[in-house]
């Protein structure tokens, strides 16, 4: 980095940093909706409100979204079109965030309300873990064994 031989110019380009600094600090946490999703990729576009402005939303560029599980035991959860999300960069720059989970809001409100219980739910099918008790509400349930090795195959409960 050169500084400017001019004091003007040098003052523009504190300016231009300082300028810089800011919009990368905004941009450091931001909460969007999802707009674009590409599940073979695991990829999907955030709808951003631009800041104190009247403007365009921003759109994101493609983005990863961290996983519960991505080693030996693995995680998949993926994000619905409309759901409301929080992303972060450490560098405040949008093209290297990632999607960092959802959140609840007034239109997906949390399936539950009890501490010390696992609640998972996809419309109308909910399964809830407590101690002791584990829960399956579904219009149908089935069980299917995977691999070699004898024993019976899938049992199916209506």
């Amino acid at each position: 980095m050169s500084i400017p031989a001019l004091l003007e110019d040098q003052v523009a380009e504190l300016f231009y940093r300082l300028a810089e600094l800011e919009r990368r600090g905004q941009n450091a946490k931001r909460t969007g909706k999802v707009v674009e999703a590409d599940y073979e990729k695991g990829l999907y576009r955030i709808e951003l409100k631009k800041e104190g402005s009247t403007g365009e939303p921003y759109l994101s560029p493609w983005l990863k979204m961290k996983e519960l599980g991505a080693g030996k035991i693995k995680v998949y959860c993926p994000l619905s079109i409309g759901e409301q999300v929080s992303i972060k960069s450490e560098s405040g720059d949008l093209a290297d965030a990632e999607i960092e989970g959802s959140l609840n809001w007034k239109d997906e409100p949390r399936p539950h309300n009890k501490g010390g219980e696992f609640v998972l739910q996809i419309d109308q099918t909910r399964l809830l873990v407590t101690d002791g008790l584990f829960r399956v509400e579904a219009g149908k349930v089935e069980f299917e064994k995977s691999g070699a090795g004898g024993g019976r195959p899938g049992v199916a409960m209506a």
